[in-house]
């Protein structure tokens, strides 16, 4: 099977992926650091740390509403975003009736999944990439000022 190749040989460069994908997030953690309106969702836990996975920025006010145009606006200048999650759990029907979850009691899930954005953390991402995609970001909150 193909996806079992391409498992295995990654596999064997899993050491150096982590390493890479770890120096970019610090890369993001660094210059996301100087950019006003945006913070990192980090930990400093290392159980709990999820920068090897990916680099989920929060917008705060008062950008946290214009989300989607943020974007809208990324994905023009060619850097592609992801939104994990847009339903969180405690907002699906399902959950809600069957385990009688009130959203109000997770206000955490709510405000990530209406203000966050993910950003491109890869193998293929260089640093200059990070440079780019960070100071594009800062470009466009600057703009509504």
């Amino acid at each position: 099977e193909m996806q079992a190749a391409l498992g295995r040989s990654q596999v064997r460069r899993l050491k150096d992926i982590f390493k890479k994908r770890a120096e970019l997030f610090e890369r993001y953690r660094r210059l996301l650091g100087t950019v006003k309106g945006v913070r990192l969702v980090d930990s400093t836990d290392p159980k709990a740390a999820s920068g090897h996975y990916c680099v989920s920025a929060v917008f705060e006010p008062p950008y946290m509403a214009r989300r989607d145009e943020i974007v809208m606006r990324l994905n023009v200048a060619g850097i592609g975003t992801s939104i994990y999650y847009p339903h969180p759990v405690p907002r699906m029907t399902y959950y809600r009736k069957k385990y009688g979850i009130e959203p109000a009691k997770f206000s955490n899930a709510s405000h990530l999944s209406d203000h966050s954005v993910t950003l491109p953390l890869g193998m293929h991402l260089e640093n200059a990439d990070v440079d780019l995609i960070v100071a594009t970001l800062s470009d466009i909150l600057k703009s509504f000022n």
